[in-house]
């Protein structure tokens, strides 16, 4: 059935985002809590600590890691509970679309309150995480073994030596030029997980 029924759907999704998200919280609030304390110990002590240590920035990176899990994992279970309900699968994309952006803007907003651009950057990001992680779950819910196979070996490839070179040469002064750059790859992900969500067939 392709009827579009948005508000329960949208609902729905930002209920379990906000659970999930609200127990994420208290679990780094208490894990980031410890590790202020250990670090001001050491520096009342004169014990050479590392440095680079952010609490925003570690905080940014644990919420796209949770974000990209979320989309890997959500968007299957999604689809054959709207499915179950009535709902089509347009509702299931137009949905997760919509919830992707509301959640990336809360969040982003929540990290970031210094600079605009930096707020929209974590944003984009966010929302980037969770397309590309269901865009990749769709996928190798689409493939054949083989397929996985040559998939994961690709995708490891990436992983492994294109995303550390630009972890480590992207620096944050070229934040408004990677604006759009994330925004068009959330975009792309997201056509592409349409595209992959149109004739998915439901497995158990």
């Amino acid at each position: 059935m392709n009827t579009m029924n948005l508000k329960p759907a949208i609902r729905y999704q930002l209920e379990y985002i906000g659970k999930f998200f609200m127990f994420a919280f208290v679990i780094v609030a208490a894990v980031m809590a410890l590790l202020y304390i250990i670090l001001e110990a050491r520096i009342i002590l004169s014990i050479d600590h590392a440095d680079g240590f952010n609490i925003s920035t570690n905080l940014v990176s644990m919420i796209t890691i949770m974000l990209f899990v979320i989309g890997i994992v959500g968007i299957r279970e999604d689809l054959k509970m709207y499915l179950q309900f009535g709902a089509g699968r347009r509702t299931v994309f137009v949905s997760t679309l919509i919830s992707t952006l509301i959640t990336g803007v809360v969040l982003g907003l929540i990290c970031e309150l210094r600079f605009m651009i930096g707020f929209m950057m974590t944003a984009a990001g966010f929302f980037l995480a969770w397309q590309l992680g269901a865009l990749i779950s769709l996928i190798y819910y689409r493939l054949n073994l083989i397929g996985i196979i040559v998939f994961s070996v690709a995708g490891g490839a990436v992983m492994l030596f294109c995303l550390p070179f630009i972890i480590i040469h992207v620096s944050q002064s070229y934040q408004t030029f990677l604006l759009l750059p994330l925004l068009l790859f959330g975009a792309l992900a997201a056509a592409g997980s349409f595209l992959l969500l149109r004739r998915a067939p439901v497995k158990e």
